[in-house]
C-alpha cells in the first residue's frame, strides 16, 4: 500500500494519472475520464465568472488553437480571491467565437507554466485550463461530465450546485487525497476519483446493489480501505452471494453435469481480494461448481405423432393398399422433421445418450441436423436434451471447439468426419446434413404417388366428360354394356360420377 501511495504523489506532481500497482484489482492503462468530484480535488482554482466582449483572443501561432479569456469573476468556489482572472484555454464550442461575449463560465483552472499571452498589452498569464474539458459555457453546456458515481450531469446550474458541493467537502479536509481508477457500469473508460469516504460509502451502496455488476464495482473500489468492517463485508459477500454467470467446459467430457460450469465472479472477486489484504479465505468457499444443463426428453408430443400416423397406416394395410401404407409412413416422418425444423430454427436442441462406452449427440438447430458419436468413458444414461440460449453459439459451435479432424469431407451442404477430441484423445465421428435434404428424400415418394393419383383423376374426369372408356379411352357412343375395345364395364356420363 506504501508503494501505491507512492506511485499517486508522482501522479499529483506530474499532473498525470498513473496505474495501480499490479494486483487482482489493477486497471490497465487506458484512456480516462475523470470524475467533477477529482476535477474540483486536483483545481487550485475554481471560479464562475462573466466573459465581456473583446475578452477572449486568440493567441497568435498556437496549434492546436489556444485562447487567451479573461472572466468577471461573480462566484468564487475554491481557491483565494480574484476580482478577474485571465487564462489560456484551448478552443471550445460557445467560447471560441470572438463575437460571442457576456457569456456565464465555469473554469477549473490550473498555475501556468509559462508567459505565453495574446498580444505586448495582455498581463503574464499565471492560470491555465487544461483542456477542453475544463471550462464549460453553462448557457450552452450539454456534454456530460460525470460524478464519481457514474451518474451524468449535463445542466449548467446543476453543474455548479455539484461542484460547490465537491468543493466545500474538499475544503473540510486537510489530509492530502490521493486519486484511483475505478470501473463504473455503464461507462468503457475507467473513471478517476478522489480516494476518501466518499469512495468507501459509494462502495458499500454498490456491494448493497442487486445487480453482480454493480456489486464487482464494489469490491474494486472498496480495495483501498481494508478495515474490519470491510473485511466482515467482503467475508459475507463471498459466503453467501448467489450471482453465477454459466460458462462452457474447456475440453469434451463424458460427464454432462460437467459440459458446463457455474462461476460465481463476485465470489471470486472477494477472495481475490480478501488475499490481496492478506486475510484467510475459507477453504470450503465455492467459487466454481458443475451445472447440469440436460433434463429428461418429453416423448409424449413425438408418441402421440407416430400413434397417429401408425393408425393410418394400420388402416390402409387393413384395406390391402401397400403402396397408401408406405406413402402415409414416409409422408409421416417427413412432417415430424419438418416440425423440429421449425421448432429449432432460431435455437440450437441436443439430445444425448450414453450407453457401452459410447457417447452420441443429436443436434438440431439452425436448419441443420448433426450426429456425433464419441467413444469415451461416458457412464450410462437415458436420452436427455439440452436447449441453448438464444445468445449461445452459432449450431455446432459447441461441440467443434472440441474436435480435431483427422479425415472430413464436405460437399453440398453434406459434412462427414472423424477424429479425436481435444486434449484428451477420445475418437469421434461427426455428421452433418441440413434439414431440407431429409425432408425432401422423404416426402419424394409421397409426392409422386399423390402427382400419380392426381393425373388419374383428371383423366378419368376428362373421358367420362367425352363419354368415353375411363380404361383405354375408347369412344362409347355407339355402345352399350362392356368396352368393346378392352372389355371394362361401362361408365355411363353422369355430372355425379364426374370427379374434377
Amino acid at each position: 500500500m506504501r508503494f501505491f501511495r507512492c506511485k499517486f504523489v508522482i501522479a499529483m506532481l506530474a499532473c498525470l494519472p498513473l496505474a495501480h500497482s499490479a494486483n487482482a484489482f489493477s486497471i490497465r492503462l487506458t484512456p480516462t475520464k475523470t470524475s467533477l468530484e477529482w476535477m474540483v480535488e486536483s483545481s487550485p482554482l475554481i471560479v464562475r465568472g462573466t466573459v465581456r466582449p473583446g475578452m477572449c483572443r486568440k493567441i497568435p501561432n498556437s496549434n492546436p488553437a489556444t485562447f487567451e479569456i479573461t472572466l468577471d469573476v461573480k462566484q468564487l468556489i475554491k481557491g483565494s480571491g480574484h476580482e478577474q482572472v485571465t487564462f489560456t484555454a484551448p478552443a471550445i464550442d460557445g467560447l471560441s467565437d470572438l463575437n460571442n461575449s457576456w457569456l456565464d463560465v465555469l473554469a477549473f483552472l490550473y498555475p501556468a507554466n509559462d508567459s505565453t499571452k495574446a498580444n505586448a498589452q495582455s498581463a503574464t498569464l499565471n492560470w491555465r485550463a487544461n483542456d477542453r474539458d475544463h471550462i464549460f459555457v453553462l448557457a450552452e453546456h450539454t456534454l456530460p461530465i460525470l460524478r464519481m458515481n457514474g451518474n451524468a450531469i449535463i445542466d449548467g446550474e446543476t453543474l455548479v450546485r455539484a461542484t460547490t458541493e465537491a468543493a466545500k467537502f474538499a475544503a473540510e479536509r486537510d489530509a492530502f487525497c490521493e486519486c484511483v481508477r475505478i470501473t463504473v457500469s455503464g461507462i468503457k473508460e475507467p473513471l478517476l476519483v478522489p480516494m476518501d469516504r466518499r469512495l468507501e460509502a459509494l462502495s458499500h451502496a454498490w456491494l448493497e446493489s442487486s445487480n453482480d455488476h454493480q456489486r464487482l464495482n464494489g469490491l474494486i473500489a472498496i480495495h483501498y480501505f481494508p478495515s474490519p468492517g470491510n473485511i466482515k463485508l467482503v467475508h459475507n459477500l463471498m459466503d453467501s452471494d448467489p450471482a453465477c454467470h454459466v460458462i462452457p467446459a474447456r475440453e469434451w467430457t463424458a460427464r454432462l453435469d460437467q459440459r458446463w460450469w457455474k462461476e460465481y465472479r463476485v465470489r471470486e472477486a472477494a477472495s481475490e481480494l480478501l488475499i490481496d489484504w492478506k486475510h484467510p479465505v475459507q477453504a470450503n468457499a465455492e467459487l466454481r461448481a458443475p451445472f447440469l444443463r440436460y433434463a429428461p426428453v418429453k416423448w409424449w408430443p413425438w408418441l402421440i405423432a407416430c400413434g397417429c400416423i401408425l393408425l393410418a397406416v394400420c388402416w390402409k394395410l387393413m384395406q390391402k393398399r401397400l403402396a397408401t401404407s408406405a406413402s402415409i409412413l414416409l409422408f409421416g416422418i417427413a412432417v415430424m422433421l419438418a416440425v423440429n425444423w421449425w421448432r429449432t430454427a432460431d435455437q440450437v436442441e441436443t439430445f444425448s445418450y450414453a450407453a457401452d462406452k459410447s457417447d452420441i449427440e443429436v443436434v438440431s438447430g439452425k436448419g441443420r441436423l448433426a450426429i456425433l458419436r464419441v467413444q469415451d468413458d461416458a457412464p450410462p444414461h437415458l436420452w436427455t436434451v439440452r436447449q441453448c440460449d438464444p445468445n449461445e453459439l452459432l449450431f455446432g459451435s459447441w461441440f467443434n471447439s472440441y474436435l480435431q479432424p483427422r479425415e472430413e469431407l464436405n460437399k453440398t451442404g453434406l459434412y462427414w468426419a472423424q477424429g479425436v477430441t481435444r486434449e484428451n484423445g477420445f475418437s469421434y465421428n461427426l455428421f452433418e446434413m441440413p434439414y431440407w435434404i431429409l425432408v425432401a428424400a422423404f416426402v419424394l415418394w409421397p409426392a409422386m404417388r399423390a402427382g400419380a393419383m392426381l393425373g388419374r383423376h383428371i383423366q378419368r374426369n376428362r373421358r367420362l366428360k367425352q363419354n368415353r372408356c375411363v380404361n383405354c379411352g375408347y369412344d362409347l357412343r355407339g355402345s352399350t354394356g362392356r368396352c368393346p375395345e378392352c372389355g371394362n364395364a361401362a361408365v355411363q356420363h353422369s355430372t355425379e360420377q364426374i370427379l374434377w
